[in-house]
């Protein structure tokens, strides 16, 4: 992918040079207002206004309809949206998919005590924008959403926030496996998570430094 983004005539962005290897662990590192979840949001194609191409597998993204966006990307932001629905329908996103594959993705995303926990399993009401949730456990959710999509490009922006270091451990052992078989960027500035992964790239002023 190479391109630049400009917003309110100010380069947030600038030409980016960037090429994810297939099935690898990518750390995206920089300070708050580096451009981290800027670029996360340009890929996952949440913004449109660019110059330059992003590509998947060679085909460029703003090619890729709506309905078959997820057949290639999937996005855990850092403030993922909580329907006023069940945590089942929060996690498919009202797709059918079996009970097996959303306690899988329960258990991947380290939220297993949570949902033993809720009083309907399942069939528990989040509420409102998830009023009652803590932030880890929105994030958590918004991850395990992204690992049910299935997509081959995993896009996570801080998923990791804000947890204790045990659960934090757990997260990052399960995304480290889930790199073996998919393609991982994982925006993060928590120290823990930089010392203990190699491949990464930096983002300072909204351009890549290493």
């Amino acid at each position: 992918m190479i391109f630049s983004y400009v917003k309110n005539d100010k380069a947030t962005l600038s030409n980016i040079s960037l090429t994810l290897p297939p099935n690898s662990f990518t750390l995206l590192l920089g300070e708050s207002g580096s451009g981290k979840s800027t670029l996360l949001n340009l890929i996952a194609n949440y913004e449109d206004d660019f110059e330059g191409e992003i590509l998947i597998e060679n085909y460029p993204i703003k090619n890729i309809a709506p309905e078959n966006f997820l057949k290639h990307i999937s996005y855990a932001p850092q403030t993922p949206y909580i329907f006023n629905d069940t945590l089942r329908e929060n996690l498919t996103v009202f797709k059918e998919v079996s009970e097996d594959k959303i306690i899988e993705s329960i258990k991947l995303a380290a939220l297993m005590n949570f949902y033993e926990n809720l009083p309907n399993g399942l069939d528990t009401i989040m509420g409102k924008e998830g009023i009652s949730l803590s932030a880890g456990e929105r994030r958590r959710i918004g991850l395990a959403r992204a690992i049910l999509a299935g997509s081959p490009l995993l896009l996570l922006d801080e998923v990791t926030a804000g947890l204790d270091a045990k659960t934090e451990e757990i997260v990052l052992n399960n995304i480290e496996e889930i790199s073996r078989r998919k393609t991982v960027l994982f925006a993060t500035h928590r120290e823990q998570v930089i010392t203990r992964f190699k491949n990464h790239i930096i983002l300072d002023g909204g351009k890549l430094i290493e």
